[in-house]
């Protein structure tokens, strides 16, 4: 499955489309939680929504700042990089401009259980969640890993990183 902008289209083997699906708006994230189901963020909505076959909502959480990124933790709750400032009336936000943050929220997205903002950064491409309880980021400026009160304690790469998976 490949999400481009507000389509998903399924592809065999040997890259011949075999299927699509038209989501509502655009996608920025879009996360496999396991087989038939799928994680994915609008940040034009500020929603996050889960999907199973051939496109079928199956939940979905507004009220988030463009969010960007979105992981589901093995405790439900849910991972995700939303802008900090909302959006100045006749500015672009697809741009990147303006602080980003990573939030660990629960599914309802009424609680806020922790946010990183990492000094320094603009952009913050993708994150993930450590078995130690700290939380690796992607950005602009490299990879580096966080406590939950925001320190870093470690950076391994400087230069972009697109996208972290970590398994």
């Amino acid at each position: 499955l490949v999400a481009i902008g507000s389509e998903v289209e399924e592809l065999d083997i040997s890259g011949r489309r075999v299927g699509v699906w038209n989501m509502l708006s655009r996608i920025l994230s879009f996360k496999r939680l396991r087989a038939g189901r799928f994680l994915c963020a609008h940040p034009e909505e500020g929603s996050l929504a889960e999907y199973g076959v051939e496109g079928r909502l199956l939940w979905r959480v507004a009220g988030f700042n463009y969010p960007r990124w979105v992981d589901r933790l093995e405790n439900g709750n849910l991972l995700v990089v939303v802008n900090v400032d909302k959006a100045k009336e006749g500015s672009d936000q697809r741009s990147g401009a303006g602080k980003m943050r990573v939030i660990e929220t629960s599914p309802d997205g009424k609680v806020v259980f922790s946010s990183i903002q990492p000094n320094g950064v603009n952009l913050i491409s993708s994150a993930a969640r450590l078995p130690n309880g700290n939380t690796l980021i992607g950005t602009e400026k490299g990879l580096a890993e966080y406590t939950p009160e925001g320190y870093a304690v470690k950076v391994w790469l400087k230069s972009v990183i697109s996208t972290i998976h970590v398994r």
